[in-house]
């Protein structure tokens, strides 16, 4: 069984006088473990050792917290860049409806365009019509 598939019961049983081995086991495992490894051996040790067992809980809480850290700053990175390039998609919707409104307004102006040389012509047809008469 290695270090690593070690339960804390086993390794505070294993481990109380063998510094070295429990160094690595701790090294090894989370800040959960570390716990109970100290609740297990806390009435086994000395004053010493439950104050080098807590600064290793601390180590390893501050470099999960680390860890968790720089994940969340990838994640915070990785959000930033999506959300510039959503609004350089937004800023180009924006001039597509614009020219859009352009062009609308331009087929609004050309059909009230074609409707007044529709009545003229209809004016005119109807004068050409009368005339004949």
């Amino acid at each position: 069984m290695s270090q690593k598939d070690l339960p804390p019961k086993e390794a505070a049983n294993r481990y109380l006088g063998d510094s070295v081995n429990r160094q690595e086991w701790l090294f090894e495992h989370p800040p959960e473990d570390l716990i109970e490894f100290i609740r297990l051996t806390r009435g086994r040790a000395d004053a010493l050792d439950i104050q080098y067992l807590f600064a290793m809980l601390d180590f390893r809480i501050a470099e999960e917290a680390a860890k968790s850290a720089n994940k969340l700053h990838e994640e915070t990175s990785r959000l930033v860049s999506q959300v510039t390039a959503l609004a350089g998609i937004s800023e180009e919707q924006r001039k597509l409806a614009a020219k859009l409104e352009k062009q609308t307004n331009a087929i609004i102006r050309l059909t009230w365009g074609l409707l007044l040389v529709s009545v003229v012509l209809l004016v005119v047809e109807i004068l050409h019509h009368f005339n004949r008469w």
